[in-house]
């Protein structure tokens, strides 16, 4: 009996243990990460963890992600123009952290490079004095692009702001791009990644203006669709390499309230010919 008290107290103490580790907040601070590509290659940066909000944070200077945690396991998205870089990882017990970083161009994800990383505690007094600092000034420089402009503040402001609202509730269509793609034959293309992006009136946008971009990919059949989406433009692009490079803008009212009614078939060609609607 004392054998399974002892042996109970042994597992409680473990699973709290665990659950402290687990915690964002304890996994917080400076790391250096080292970074080995397919060829042998190493690349040593900073990386900073912060918990904003129950959401893990990965900082390096000039980017960030926005991580989902589960225990001790991390990973997350972001996007540079066209580009994703991809990053996951686990936090070790003996404070180390190995994952991978993955970089692909959004419509040829079967090209995806992978990285593996090691990254450990970094706790110079040089990334003492730098982190915060750092952190401080991206933060401001966050949420300048956030900032609401103050149309109120003036007649003038007041009149645009008027104008914009009254533009958008005549201009404005709310729609779900639906279709399919296929190929010159007619035959449904799977994994091809299309690029839906939006123009809208939006106030609380510097210049009352606002630009939205979505990546889908179609399914076995072919078909794609897209969250609904509010636009006064709209444009769908394809810049793969299997295929000629495919472009296509709707730019009247009349022309989206006819995308928001009837699915669409785009026909992608081979490189030497132009592509089709």
């Amino acid at each position: 009996m004392k054998f399974i008290v002892t042996k109970l107290i042994y597992l409680l103490i473990f699973i709290v243990g665990l659950s402290v580790y687990a915690d964002g907040t304890s996994l917080e601070g400076a790391y250096i990460w080292t970074l080995k590509s397919p060829d042998g290659n190493e690349f040593v940066e900073k990386i900073y963890f912060k918990n904003i909000n129950n959401k893990l944070m990965l900082y390096l200077e000039g980017e960030q992600y926005e991580c989902s945690l589960s225990g001790t396991h991390f990973s997350g998205q972001m996007y540079i123009q066209k580009r994703v870089w991809g990053v996951s990882g686990d936090f070790q017990s003996d404070g180390k952290i190995t994952g991978k970083q993955e970089r692909w161009d959004v419509f040829t994800p079967e090209e995806k490079v992978t990285l593996t990383f090691e990254a450990v505690r970094d706790t110079s007094e040089e990334a003492q004095k730098f982190w915060p600092q750092y952190l401080q000034e991206w933060e401001a420089h966050l949420a300048s692009l956030d900032k609401k402009p103050d149309w109120d503040a003036t007649e003038e402001g007041r009149q645009q702001k008027e104008g914009l609202l009254a533009l958008a509730a005549e201009q404005h269509v709310t729609l779900t791009v639906r279709g399919k793609v296929v190929d010159s034959t007619g035959k449904p293309l799977e994994g091809i990644v299309l690029r839906c992006g939006t123009q809208r009136i939006d106030i609380n946008y510097s210049m009352g203006l606002a630009a939205t971009e979505e990546y889908i990919t179609t399914d076995a059949a072919g078909e794609f669709k897209t969250k609904e989406l509010t636009a006064w433009a709209l444009s769908l692009r394809y810049g793969g390499k299997k295929y000629q490079a495919y472009q296509a803008s709707y730019q009247t009212k009349e022309q989206l309230l006819e995308l928001q009614k009837n699915p669409i078939t785009i026909t992608l060609l081979p490189i030497q010919e132009e592509a089709a609607e």
